[in-house]
């Protein structure tokens, strides 16, 4: 981005970049919102055993390579 401030594509000018710097940070600030909260969710349930408990009623004791796998 500081490239394209010091030489614009196209002859863009540097509202036209500052436009499209907005609109790439604002995908990755909204990417970034999401992730986190994703994260937050699993972590609180990973820390209340709701994962493993899943786990172990998906998965039996006992599974060969091949069946998981399938």
């Amino acid at each position: 981005w500081i490239i394209l401030f010091v030489n614009p594509l196209h002859g863009q000018s540097h509202t036209e970049i500052q436009h499209l710097l907005n609109e790439n940070i604002l995908d990755i600030a909204s990417l970034w919102l999401f992730l986190m909260a994703a994260m937050t969710f699993v972590a609180n349930l990973n820390s209340k055993g709701f994962i493993e408990n899943i786990e172990h009623r998906v998965m039996p004791k006992r599974i060969s390579e091949r069946q998981l796998m399938l």
